[in-house]
């Protein structure tokens, strides 16, 4: 055939369908253990690239934690995932990217809450 043909089927009880849950950190776990893989085995640009992937999904669990989570714990949580993203978010790490992309990291380096409460924003438009 010339055109591609799939089927999508969306079940109820999956992930695509469910509310956040903390579980989703586990996905910040399985990013660290990929980077220290591609570094030990001396693939130094692959480690990056998933270094700037893994930023991504920080500002994400960010996002979600700070808005979905309403437990004492949250707070302690985002700070976690903040510090780790300042650790790893390095002028050398991020100068090929693009400008919206280096802008919103420095916003949610400097300050997250206010990060958290655009990006929140701008995605639901």
């Amino acid at each position: 055939l010339e055109e591609a043909h799939y089927h999508y089927r969306q079940a109820p009880d999956s992930i695509t369908t469910s509310k956040f849950s903390l579980k989703r950190l586990d996905a910040a776990k399985s990013k660290e253990r990929r980077i220290a893989w591609f570094e030990s085995n001396g693939m130094h640009d692959l480690a990056d690239r998933t270094r700037i992937s893994y930023l991504g999904n920080l500002m994400w669990l960010y996002r979600m934690v700070r808005m979905e989570v309403k437990t004492p714990e949250a707070n302690r949580i985002c700070d976690r995932i903040h510090d780790r993203f300042c650790t790893l978010c390095t002028p050398n790490l991020i100068c090929g990217e693009s400008l919206k992309f280096k802008l919103r990291c420095r916003l949610f380096r400097s300050i997250p809450q206010v990060f958290s409460a655009v990006e929140y924003y701008r995605l639901k438009e």
